[in-house]
């Protein structure tokens, strides 16, 4: 059978299982146990490759037993191996495989990247493979910079492994945001362990919910980082504070820098709840009067969302509303948002 021939995914699994020892069955059977290629995770590894159309060559073959086989010794577990290779097997089978295993040592030895959380950088993002060996070691030293606990690295990683596809350069650009907000070092940490994918969000966005809970509920760094405000998006953020202060419920901090209310919800609540727990609990209200004030209040928020639009879209030459002018009849604040976050609760 000629390995340019067009194989369906039926037909594949039939030649593979029929192959001799030395072939790609028997090297997973040799890596995972005789009975393993028999589970529901080995049919999804072999559908997966053939609709990827990875062309499983007796080289392929080989090579893919040998990555395997690597991954089991580091102490990866199988299940964690074949969701790998699921996910990004044609990434990793591009890959040289002693330059493969050397990142990977590297993140283990050096770094003390536990197992389990090295198959999570695995399986969620290949693309820091394509880095040297110094180009990782820089963007990781630049955490550690920060005083990053050794023992948090690994969590930092797996939560958000574009970091290891970032330069340290470009980590440092992005956390350039917080030292303008004037966030101090032990709080960027708070940041990173606690929510790393915030290095990813749109920083025109993250200064506007900035100035917004600061100046008008006048939120403390502190409640910022512990509610991890940052992670979500500012309708969602906006919609939340404003219907409890339209019932009563919420007032933020007062020029002392105290909750005026003792029984007012704490900002991890207001933010992080889901809409039904939000609403029954903490609202006291229903779906329908929410929706009506998000309708009532949308031309407010498209107000305070003004500079995120303009920074979104720097290509566009028609001139930008003044404060004082009204919004178009079909302003693209609200084409933004859903186009940002789709039919999230905003």
């Amino acid at each position: 059978m000629g390995g340019s021939r067009a194989i369906s995914v039926l037909n594949l699994q039939i030649w593979l299982f029929q192959r001799p020892r030395h072939s790609f069955v028997g090297e997973l059977q040799h890596t995972f146990g005789r009975n393993y290629s028999e589970r529901s995770e080995y049919q999804s590894l072999v559908a997966r490759l053939a609709r990827n159309g990875v062309q499983l060559t007796p080289f392929q073959t080989q090579q893919l037993g040998m990555y395997a086989k690597y991954l089991r010794k580091s102490g990866v577990y199988t299940p964690d191996i074949v969701k790998i290779f699921s996910a990004n097997n044609a990434s990793i089978l591009n890959c040289n495989f002693s330059e493969f295993t050397n990142k990977l040592d590297q993140l283990v030895v050096r770094y003390g990247i536990r197992s389990k959380k090295l198959s999570d950088i695995l399986t969620c993002d290949p693309r820091w493979l394509r880095r040297s060996n110094d180009e990782i070691n820089k963007s990781i030293d630049y955490l550690i910079g920060l005083k990053l606990p050794s023992a948090d690295i690994d969590k930092v990683l797996s939560r958000n492994p574009n970091i290891l596809a970032l330069s340290a350069e470009e980590i440092s650009d992005k956390l350039d945001t917080f030292n303008d907000l004037h966030f101090t070092t032990a709080e960027k940490r708070q940041f990173l362990l606690k929510s790393p994918d915030i290095l990813n969000r749109d920083h025109a966005e993250l200064r506007i919910i900035h100035k917004y809970v600061t100046l008008k509920f006048n939120l403390s760094h502190e409640d910022i980082v512990n509610a991890l405000i940052f992670k979500y998006p500012f309708p969602h953020i906006f919609n939340r504070f404003e219907f409890l202060l339209k019932r009563g419920l919420f007032f933020g901090r007062d020029k002392r820098g105290i909750y005026p209310q003792l029984n007012q919800p704490s900002p991890v609540r207001v933010v992080s709840s889901t809409e039904s727990s939000f609403l029954a609990e903490i609202a006291l209200s229903d779906l329908h009067e929410f929706e009506i004030f998000k309708k009532a209040v949308e031309p407010e928020m498209r107000k305070l969302m003004k500079p995120l639009l303009r920074s979104d879209r720097k290509d566009m030459t028609r001139r930008p509303h003044t404060d004082e002018e009204e919004p178009e009849a079909r302003s693209p604040i609200w084409d933004y948002i859903h186009k940002k976050y789709g039919n999230s609760d905003i």
